[in-house]
Formats: C-alpha cells, sequence, structure tokens
C-alpha cells in the first residue's frame, strides 16, 4: 500500500545527525529543528543529535556530562559535548573529527533506546555518513 503526499501509513522512528542543529532558542542551524516538529506533527518519533559547541549559534546548550538529552520546544535533542572554537581553522576541524568520534561513542545509546527505523545525516560536511551509516546498521534502520 501507498501513501498519497501527506498521509502517514504508520508512524517512524526517526534519527536526525546534524552537527550544527539549532533552534528559535540557540540560533542557526534552524532546518533541522523545524523538520522535526513538522515530522512530529505528522505523528512520527524524531530525534536531533547535535554537538554542543558551534559558531552559528548565539546561546549554546547547558551540558550535564559528555552527552546531555534535552527537550527544546517539544523537539528532543541529544547534545554531544564538543571543544570550543572560533573561526574556520585547525579547532574547527578538531571539533568536526570530535563530533565523529562522539557519534561512534554513543552508538549503542541508540540501538538500546527507542531505536530509529530511520537515521538521516544532515550535516555540511560528509565526515559523518560513516557514523551515520554504523548507527543505522546497528539500529537495524
Amino acid at each position: 500500500m501507498r501513501a498519497l503526499p501527506g498521509e502517514v501509513l504508520g508512524s517512524v522512528n526517526i534519527l536526525l545527525i546534524n552537527h550544527y542543529a539549532g533552534s528559535r532558542q540557540h540560533g542557526m542551524e534552524y532546518r533541522p529543528f523545524y523538520l522535526s516538529r513538522e515530522w512530529q506533527r505528522m505523528g512520527h518519533r524524531v530525534q536531533i543529535v547535535a554537538a554542543s559547541w558551534s559558531h552559528l549559534r548565539r546561546q549554546s546548550p547547558q551540558l550535564n556530562g559528555s552527552a546531555t538529552e534535552a527537550d527544546v520546544e517539544g523537539v528532543p535533542f541529544l547534545w554531544l559535548k564538543t571543544p570550543k572554537y572560533n573561526g574556520n581553522g585547525t579547532r574547527r576541524v578538531f571539533n568536526m573529527l570530535w563530533f565523529v568520534g562522539q557519534l561512534y561513542r554513543n552508538a549503542n545509546r541508540f540501538s538500546n533506546g527507542s531505536k530509529p527505523d530511520v537515521v538521516i545525516a544532515s550535516s555540511t560536511y560528509p565526515a559523518d555518513n560513516l557514523p551515520t551509516r554504523f548507527i543505522a546498521r546497528l539500529c537495524g534502520a
């Protein structure tokens, strides 16, 4: 059976990985936040995984350890602790690599919890595609 445009056949558990994801509270980048809200309105479950530090945000999230779950206006986030940086230098590259490592270190968290049906890598650089694929395979997504 195929769904018509806008029709939902069943609830899907979505894991959206975006290093720079933000919200109205935190600032840029907004697309993951608004997509997640729309998917939730359609009846799907969503969690965003993002880095704790981004040069795009006006406010960084409050952290409690290396991985902190938070509800941001009804959208579940998992903030992975990453080092601070300024500009486009080597510290930013280190921040990206640290985030990728954090994805691998937290992979079992996704397979032991509410397993995602779909895992989406939605970042501005391709390095997070490998851990996203690893998480998807681990979860059977």
